[in-house]
């Protein structure tokens, strides 16, 4: 891929992370309204050709911009490879990393129901007691997270940010072939005894 086109993923991601609900980068195929003109003249813009040519695949560059979005990195500058190997490897172990996460919530809350309607999942997340992967799948699978958000009081808008990060999420996981069969008798196993 070139610069620009690496550019084009690139602020559609963060369009995508960052303006709320009124943005769905999935939607729009990865691209945005932003001309050539204003990549070339922008200082940065090494940056983008230097990943364009390494990932080359769709697919990889919105992984790599995935990865670093997820733990907050914004800036072009400050995203790492690191951040890419260890989504790679959550990715790789997810159904493994679900089912241990799983666990957790399980020893905070018996019930997979209430575990939905109440905070205790965004309460693990911010922590990372548990993986954003594993509420993001729960989300897929219930679809828990519009509802709880208007449903907890939330002062400082701290669930609300960690919810919409969610909802973020789920949109780009579910380009994924994800095993849902496998991840719903995951959930059976764990909270069925």
């Amino acid at each position: 891929m070139t610069g620009y086109q690496t550019f084009l993923v690139y602020q559609s991601i963060r369009l995508h992370f960052t303006h709320g609900q009124s943005y769905d980068a999935t939607r729009y195929n990865f691209k945005t309204s932003a001309k050539e003109s204003s990549f070339n003249s922008r200082k940065d813009r090494f940056f983008f050709e230097r990943i364009g040519r390494k990932y080359q695949s769709l697919d990889r560059i919105v992984d790599y911009f995935t990865a670093n979005f997820l733990i907050g990195l914004y800036w072009i500058g400050d995203m790492r490879e690191e951040n890419l190997n260890d989504f790679d490897k959550r990715m790789d172990s997810l159904s493994y990393r679900f089912e241990t996460d799983l666990r957790t919530l399980h020893e905070e809350c018996d019930s997979f129901d209430k575990i939905c309607t109440t905070s205790i999942a965004f309460d693990l997340l911010i922590p990372h007691r548990i993986n954003f992967e594993t509420v993001a799948i729960m989300d897929i699978l219930v679809d828990f997270c519009n509802r709880l958000r208007s449903d907890l009081s939330d002062p400082l808008g701290m669930y609300d940010e960690q919810i919409q990060k969610v909802l973020k999420y789920k949109l780009l996981l579910r380009r994924r072939d994800l095993p849902y069969d496998k991840l719903k008798n995951i959930v059976k196993k764990v909270f069925t005894k």
